[in-house]
């Protein structure tokens, strides 16, 4: 969640990030989360100037990008020595 001070000092709380929040919470920067986002569309709320990226769906959006990578299974060949085995 994300603290904002209000003017009066009041603290509120929310999980809604802005484009920069939202990109250095996925761990990127600004540039690299547009791109992914291209390819990855993430749901957000607002227009395309005032843009409000929820925690939750942030979280989901990552998992789904890991899970559509393609990946490879390689197993590492080992070697049993047959004296000890």
């Amino acid at each position: 969640m994300k603290k904002i001070v209000l003017k009066d000092g009041e603290e509120i709380y929310t999980p809604w990030l802005t484009v920069d929040e939202a990109a250095k919470y996925c761990g990127y920067k600004r540039s690299t989360f547009y791109a992914k986002r291209k390819k990855f569309p993430v749901p957000y709320a607002g227009d395309e100037g005032n843009q409000r990226y929820h925690i939750m769906v942030l979280d989901a959006w990552m998992e789904k990008m890991n899970m559509d990578r393609e990946w490879v299974y390689e197993p590492v060949s080992s070697t049993v020595d047959k004296e000890s085995a």
